[in-house]
This record gives C-alpha cells, structure tokens and sequence, in this order.
C-alpha cells in the first residue's frame, strides 16, 4: 500500500468517523457538564464557587482529575467497547465494504486504515479526558472565581496538568487494548450489536479476573503518607503492565487482519 493510497483510505475513516468522535469525547466529560450544570442552575453553589479559597479549589481540581481518570477506566472501558462495535461489521452488514474493496486495494490495507484511525481516536478519548477536563475547570474557575488568578494559579495547574496527562498515557493503552478486542468482534460478527455484546462480556471478565487488582494498584500510589489524597505517583504503572497490554493489542490486531482474509463476503 503505497502512501496515496493509504491517505485516501485514512481520509475515507476520518469523513466517516469524525461526529462519532466528537459524540463520544463529548460523551467522556461527565463532570465537567455535571458542573456547569450544577454553577448555572443554582446560584447558592455559582456563589461559593466564585468565594471558595484558592486552596479549597486546586484541591477540586486535583479531585476532577482523580475521578475523571477512574471514569475512563470503568465507564470509559464501556464507550470504547460501543465504539468499537460498528468498526467493521456495520460496513459488512450493509455491503458498503464492497464497494471499498472493487478499488485497487487490499483487504489488509483496508482493515489496517480503519484500526490505525478508529484505534488513534479511541486512545485520545482515554488519555486525552483528564487533560482536558482539567482544562475545562481551569478555564471555568478563572472565569467565576474571585479567590484564583492566572499569576498565581498557574503554579499550581501546571504540575496538576502533567499528572494528568501522564495519568492518560497509559489509560489510553488500557483502552486500545479493550478497543483492538472488540475491533477483532466486529470482524466475526456482521451485527455490530453481537461485537458489542461480545465486548461488554469481555470487558466485565477484564474486571471480574484482574479488576480489584487493577484498581487496588491504581488508589495505593494516591495515598500519601498520611493518607491524604495525592497525584504525584497516582500516574505510575509497571513497564510489564503496559507491555503485557501492548502485546495482547498487537494480538488482537493480527488476529482482525487473519479473520477479515478469511472471512466469505457475498
């Protein structure tokens, strides 16, 4: 697959996917409609938003943060799985993969553009969400609040924006991987409602086996020495852990690409 061919195939994903993706990352900020929401409805809470000290407000932010990365790793995992349901069986069930694959390309060149694109936006939506929901809050409280300034705000946010960002990053593999399974789902099942299905069963077995462990080695980092809730190692995961995760993506991708050479087409 030559370079031409293959931006063609990316800019076909990408007409076809972007409102999906603007749905769903819209869809992966929960908190930050819940408090906009919350600040224009009540006016006793628009009140002791704008009157809270600066102290009592980084630590809301630092608490957006926590419960944002804890929705993308429960929730979250969810919406990927719907999101990755129609990936390819929703073009198999309505027959517009034919007429993609009567031009001269491959079927591996094919599937390869939808997982790279598909695969990419499902990442951004896990590791990009704590960022930007900080930022959202950030945006909103130097808006409202009489207590924060940029000048004087800025030293505490910018170190909250590193940990978020490095809380996302390997989120982001967490959801790629749960993304590569179902897109290998949506291969097998002509029903994208059969792939989701089959994914939400996988990822329940994902907490069901590994999910106490998973989120016991998530909230201990937090802990500070006191006990006190703290971000600094909440970011932190093992390189075997990502590596394990990285390797079972890869997996599941090879494994899309066997199924969708062998699957019968009419």
């Amino acid at each position: 697959m030559n370079w031409t061919k293959a931006k063609i195939l990316l800019w076909k994903e990408w007409r076809e996917t972007r409102w999906k993706f603007l749905a769903f990352f819209l869809t992966f900020h929960p908190l930050v409609w819940i408090s906009a929401v919350a600040l224009l409805v009540d006016k006793e809470h628009w009140f002791t938003f704008q009157t809270m000290p600066a102290k009592t407000v980084y630590q809301v932010m630092e608490g957006l943060v926590f419960a944002q990365s804890m929705f993308t790793l429960t929730a979250g995992l969810f919406l990927i799985v719907f999101y990755a349901a129609s990936s390819v069986s929703r073009e198999i069930a309505s027959r517009r993969i034919f007429f993609v694959l009567e031009r001269p390309v491959t079927r591996w060149s094919v599937l390869s553009a939808k997982y790279a694109l598909s695969g990419l936006q499902a990442y951004a939506l896990m590791a990009l969400t704590p960022l930007t929901t900080l930022l959202a809050a950030y945006i909103g409280v130097l808006l409202v609040s009489h207590t924060v300034t940029l000048e004087a705000s800025w030293g505490h946010v910018f170190p909250l924006m590193g940990a978020a960002l490095r809380i996302g990053l390997w989120r982001g593999v967490v959801g790629v991987m749960v993304f590569s399974l179902v897109f290998s789902l949506s291969v097998v099942f002509e029903q994208w409602w059969a792939s989701m299905g089959a994914g939400v069963v996988a990822v329940i077995a994902l907490f069901y086996f590994f999910g106490k462990s998973l989120i016991l080695s998530i909230l201990e980092p937090a802990r500070g020495h006191r006990g006190e809730f703290s971000l600094d190692m909440f970011g932190d995961i093992s390189r075997e852990t990502v590596l394990i995760t990285l390797l079972v993506a890869i997996g599941c991708f090879i494994l899309s690409q066997i199924l969708f050479q062998r699957k019968q087409m009419a």
